[in-house]
């Protein structure tokens, strides 16, 4: 090899061990010798987006490094079927790498293109598909959007599990600007089915303003021991969050079922007891917050919903506002001092009987409302 090839590996950055010493020999091997400027892509992910496990040709890769070779994504999508539209969005981090030798260097300005050469089965959209580097210290990041096309998501062929779709990311300069581009970014998504139940249910006493989530309340009772209030809250509200991570909309019936000790509230007349609200996302009943919902929708005294479908990664709440059965005598509250609700998903058009809806766990799910009397 000749001492000026060996110089210019030699300066090679640290961070390039591995894929860049490879692509040095073989470069040494072929008589070419590697001078010239080189665009360089590293790839992070954006707060909040899809995290893929990095590879770099295969092996383990440092986000926000820059690679010589292949960068490899790799998502998983748990779901009946790959959902149609935009999946995922991650940050294409450019720069001009130099190898430190005035030999082939381009005129800048050069023209560079990023363009998708995956399959049709899955695009890779970058926000900015024209460039311009500038020259040495130019840098660029580009947010690119993994989509799947609304064909793919129905397709029965990509509906088995494990199934695989894969788009390809190339980097391009015109012919004869003597600035390489080094890296393509290739995304591979993962169909799994889920192993379980994949509707999660939950249910859970509030105050009727859905504000302050509570396990346990004091019952009022008059010196006729008779009840005629909960404390600190005279209204509540039982609520069921069902939670859709299918991959696909499911739909069910749903039942209500209050403790013997209460009633809906407005009882027995035209208002509305029951309101329920949807949004987009996997909401947490932990840190329920009922300003992630959107309006409400009252839906009168009806215990049983019917027919309710709710998209994949969404949340349904069905609340039912109640309060205690004012005037019963206190000798009716039930013996262990604890108030039992739940809220049961049955299949589809069932009118809240028969089989009970299998994707759904906890089903039924309760909750418990513990109490001293006053």
């Amino acid at each position: 090899m000749r001492s000026r090839e060996l110089e210019k590996i030699m300066r090679l950055p640290r961070l390039f061990t591995g894929a860049a010493l490879c692509l040095a020999a073989l470069l040494a091997g072929t008589g070419i010798a590697a001078a010239k400027d080189a665009v360089q892509a590293g790839v992070t992910i954006p707060t909040g987006e899809p995290v893929p496990v990095m590879a770099e040709n295969g092996n383990g890769y440092t986000p926000g490094t820059y690679a010589v070779g292949t960068i490899i994504l790799n998502y998983t999508y748990i779901g009946a079927t790959f959902p149609a539209g935009a999946f995922a969005t991650f940050n294409l981090n450019l720069n001009v790498y130099d190898p430190a030798s005035p030999k082939n260097d381009p005129t800048y300005p050069v023209d560079l293109t990023l363009s998708d050469i995956g399959s049709k089965h899955l695009t890779l959209s970058p926000s900015s598909p024209f460039l311009s580097v500038t020259g040495m210290g130019w840098t660029s990041t580009t947010p690119v959007t993994v989509i799947i096309p609304s064909e793919v998501a129905t397709n029965p062929d990509f509906m088995q599990d494990g199934a695989q779709i894969v788009g390809n990311l190339k980097m391009a300069t015109p012919g004869g600007s003597q600035l390489d581009t080094v890296t393509n970014v290739i995304v591979k998504i993962t169909l799994v089915h889920p192993t379980g139940p994949c509707v999660k249910a939950y249910n859970f006493i509030t105050d009727a303003e859905l504000t302050d989530t509570i396990t346990a309340s004091e019952v009022n009772v008059n010196t006729r021991h008779r009840v005629t209030s909960t404390n600190p809250y005279g209204s509540l509200s039982s609520n069921a969050l069902i939670v859709n991570a299918c991959g696909a909309p499911v739909t069910f019936d749903l039942k209500m079922v209050l403790d013997a000790s209460f009633s809906t509230q407005p009882s027995n007349n035209p208002g509305n007891a029951v309101f329920t609200f949807a949004t987009a996302g996997e909401i947490d009943p932990a840190v329920f917050n009922i300003a992630s919902f959107g309006a409400s929708t009252g839906q009168g005294q009806n215990l049983c919903l019917q027919n309710v479908t709710v998209p994949d990664g969404s949340s349904f709440l069905d609340a039912v506002h109640m309060s205690i059965n004012n005037g019963m005598l206190d000798s009716a509250l039930p013996a262990d001092q604890t108030f039992d609700f739940s809220a049961t998903l049955y299949n589809a058009g069932s009118s809240c009987s028969g089989p009970l809806f299998a994707d759904a766990a906890p089903n039924p799910a309760t909750a418990t409302l513990t109490f001293t009397t006053k």
